[in-house]
């Protein structure tokens, strides 16, 4: 149904609706949970009986609805009651979805925002300096130890507080009692940074090509000629690149740290872990030896992505020496018989990485169609 054409009757058309019990019916239930002030949002606000309502009642309301023409009618009423100050109006289609990994979460305490809070994925936090518990500049600096990027709106009655924010770096204050406009002015300021600093890379998938921000990798894992792309979201995204192309196009950020070979971390996402990690690499010899013919070729297609030489006497030459330094600089002999597969396996690897990058011109069988 088009509610444009009758915005300005759509009062008369439903004059029998209870506005005053609808009104009592939730300020009960907000009084109940404790939200006595704050930002309120009504989607499908209409006319806006209960916008308006709750704006005289102390609220900071967000009227959200399709219709420009009810948004006018919610205006002028605002004029006349003297509220327009104090009122956000958003016209916006509410079947729109919002896109996959942007949410709003509220919470009722400082401890309880850091249990939830995850670097990279929250972008954007208010906070209150004034509450109960740990007070909003102490949530702050902890946010700030686990992220640097993470922009900072403080809320709060007094402007006394901003030498003791200020070593945080907050992106902007909002002094209580604060109108739309202005609240409409940080938000609009905070999501115009955070697209423009956020860069973008192209992710390669089987069947289309996407370009997701930094930010929303957590991790990239490479399995033979494919990679796993782990994301904020919880999804993993199969892509058909190269390890060494896409370690490239990250290179620049400073967040995204290579822990080993095929691995890569976004240490904002990393969480510090309690007791030891027992780390072993492969289970028997014949995982080894796979381990060691996907590193290769990953070693392979990094020398060649970056121009280098490889070849038979290259590969010869590099084996012996990586044979030297396992077994003899670092004391492999001490181990026994494993110290020396194990050392007969690094040269194995480094003769592989260095042919490999010649592998077109080895001649029959090896580059026949």
């Amino acid at each position: 149904m088009a509610y444009n054409e009758f915005a300005y009757f759509y009062d008369e058309f439903n004059g029998e609706a209870d506005y005053d019990a609808l009104y009592a019916h939730i300020h009960a239930k907000l009084k109940e949970h404790g939200i006595h002030d704050g930002i309120l949002a009504d989607l499908g606000c209409g006319t806006g009986e209960l916008t308006l309502m709750l704006t005289q009642a102390g609220y900071d309301m967000i009227g959200i609805d399709q219709s420009e023409e009810m948004l006018c009618v919610v205006r002028d009423k605002a004029e006349q009651l003297g509220l327009s100050g104090r009122l956000l109006l958003l016209r916006q289609d509410l079947l729109v979805r919002v896109p996959d990994g942007a949410s709003i979460a509220c919470f009722d305490s400082g401890e309880a925002f850091l249990s939830g809070f995850t670097p990279g994925d929250d972008a954007l936090v208010f906070l209150d300096i004034c509450m109960e518990g740990m007070n909003g500049i102490e949530v702050a600096q902890r946010v700030r130890k686990r992220s640097a990027r993470c922009l900072i709106v403080f809320l709060t009655s007094s402007k006394e507080y901003a030498f003791d924010a200020f070593p945080i770096h907050p992106f902007d204050y909002l002094v209580k009692p604060y109108s739309a406009a202005r609240l409409d002015h940080v938000l609009s300021g905070a999501i115009r940074l955070m697209e423009e600093s956020e860069q973008l890379v192209e992710i390669h998938l089987p069947r289309q090509t996407i370009r997701l921000p930094h930010g929303q990798i957590v991790a990239v894992t490479s399995h033979g000629h494919a990679l796993d792309i782990f994301t904020v979201s919880g999804a993993c995204l199969k892509s058909s690149q190269t390890f060494a192309e896409l370690e490239a196009a990250l290179r620049g950020d400073e967040r995204f740290l290579p822990c080993n070979r095929g691995v890569l971390v976004n240490m904002d996402e990393a969480l510090k872990l309690d007791g030891d990690i027992l780390h072993y690499p492969y289970k028997h010899f014949r995982e080894h030896l796979d381990k060691i013919n996907s590193y290769a070729q990953q070693g392979a297609d990094d020398l060649a992505a970056r121009g280098k030489k490889g070849g038979l006497a290259l590969g010869v030459l590099h084996g012996i020496g990586r044979f030297l330094r396992i077994y003899l600089l670092k004391k492999g002999f001490l181990d026994g018989k494993a110290g020396f597969i194990n050392a007969v396996h690094g040269a194995f690897y480094a003769f592989l990485k260095y042919v490999r990058v010649d592998e077109g011109n080895w001649g029959f069988p090896y580059n026949h169609r």
